[in-house]
C-alpha cells in the first residue's frame, strides 16, 4: 500500500504536473491522500471493506468563505502569505488516528524506530483546532514539500491511546504540540515545540531544514541563479539574484534550506537592444530550470543545468 501510494502520489502531485489543470490535479492528489488514510487506518478500512463507503471525515475541506474576510485581509497584509497556497498546504495533511498507522507510513524498521522520511506533526484537541488553523496556520509553508500530519486528540482515548502515549502527549495541553523529525532520526526523539504563534512555528521549523546545494553549469553561456521564496511574485523575483556561473562545468556550493526554490536562466535574458527596461519578471519560458530542494536528497544536493538551445530571451 505504501509503495502504491508513493507512486500514485508522485503521478498526481500538482508540483509534478505543472502543465495540467491545477484544480483537477489537486482533486486527484487529494483522492490519493484520502485513500491512503483509509487504507492505513484499521477502523476506517474495516468500515470501507464492510460497507463500501467512506464518511470523508478525515479529509477536511477548507473553504475560503469560512474565514472572516476582515481578519483574512489583515493577516495576508501582515504576513504576505498567498491564500491559495495556504489552503493547498492545509489540504495535504494526513490525519493520523493510531500508532500502527504512523509506524506503517513513517518507520523503516519498528525495531530501530528510524523515520523513513521527514515528517511535521501537530497534536491538537478539539478546542485547539481553531488555533492550529487560524493562528499558527499549520502547516504553511511546509505542507507542499514535507509530509505533514495532524493528530486530533480525542479525550475518549484517555491515557490508553498508544499514539499519544508514544509521544507523551495527553488531553491537558493548552497549546498545539508540534513535532518535527528529519529522515533517519528516531521517531521517539523528534524535536518538539508548543506554541500558538505563527512566526515562532515557522522560524522553528526553518531552523531544522539546513542543507547544502551545488549548482553545476553545463549550459553554453553564463547563468543567473535566483532564490524565489514561496510568497514572492515572479514579477519581483529578478531582485533576488544569489549567484552567477560561467560556462562550462563551473560550480557554486551554497547553504540553503529544504523547500527553497531556485530559478536558473541565461544571463543574456532581457539584455539585448530593445529589451524591456521595466516590468521584468521570471517566466518558465525564459528559464532554463526551476528546482526545489528536496528532502529525498542525501546530504549535498547537486543541481546540473544542462545545455539549452531553445528558450525565450525576454
Amino acid at each position: 500500500i505504501k509503495s502504491a501510494y508513493r507512486k500514485k502520489a508522485l503521478e498526481t502531485h500538482p508540483d509534478k504536473n505543472p502543465s495540467g489543470d491545477a484544480n483537477n490535479s489537486n482533486k486527484a492528489f487529494h483522492r490519493v491522500v484520502y485513500a491512503f488514510e483509509i487504507l492505513t487506518d484499521n477502523t476506517s478500512r474495516k468500515t470501507y471493506d464492510r460497507t463500501g463507503r467512506t464518511t470523508m471525515t478525515t479529509m477536511k475541506e477548507f473553504d475560503a468563505n469560512s474565514f472572516n474576510r476582515a481578519f483574512e485581509s489583515w493577516f495576508y497584509r501582515e504576513y504576505s502569505i498567498p491564500y491559495q497556497k495556504l489552503i493547498e498546504s492545509q489540504s495535504r495533511m494526513l490525519k493520523l488516528s493510531s500508532l500502527q498507522q504512523f509506524q506503517s507510513i513513517f518507520i523503516m524498521n519498528v525495531n530501530n524506530g528510524l523515520l523513513e522520511e521527514s515528517v511535521l506533526m501537530i497534536f491538537i484537541t478539539p478546542e485547539l483546532e481553531n488555533t492550529a488553523n487560524r493562528k499558527i496556520f499549520f502547516p504553511y509553508p511546509f505542507g507542499t514539500f514535507i509530509q505533514v500530519c495532524e493528530v486530533r486528540f480525542n479525550k475518549a482515548w484517555g491515557k490508553k491511546d498508544k499514539l499519544t502515549a508514544y509521544f507523551n502527549i495527553d488531553e491537558s495541553i493548552t497549546q498545539p504540540v508540534i513535532l518535527f523529525g528529519r529522515r533517519g532520526t528516531k521517531a521517539s526523539e523528534m524535536d518538539r515545540l508548543q506554541t500558538d504563534n505563527y512566526q515562532t512555528f515557522t522560524e522553528w521549523v526553518w531552523s531544522k531544514l539546513d542543507t547544502t546545494v551545488t549548482f553545476i553549469n553545463q549550459h553554453s553561456h553564463e547563468i543567473d541563479i535566483y532564490y524565489v521564496p514561496d510568497n514572492i511574485s515572479p514579477r519581483r523575483a529578478p531582485q533576488l539574484l544569489v549567484s552567477k556561473l560561467q560556462p562550462t562545468n563551473k560550480s557554486d556550493t551554497m547553504t540553503t534550506k529544504i523547500g527553497h526554490t531556485f530559478w536558473i536562466r541565461d544571463s543574456r535574458v532581457d539584455t539585448f537592444t530593445g529589451a524591456p527596461t521595466s516590468n521584468k519578471q521570471l517566466s518558465k519560458e525564459s528559464t532554463l530550470l526551476v528546482h526545489t530542494i528536496s528532502d529525498n536528497d542525501e546530504g549535498n544536493t547537486t543541481v546540473i543545468i544542462p545545455l539549452h538551445t531553445c528558450f525565450d530571451l525576454t
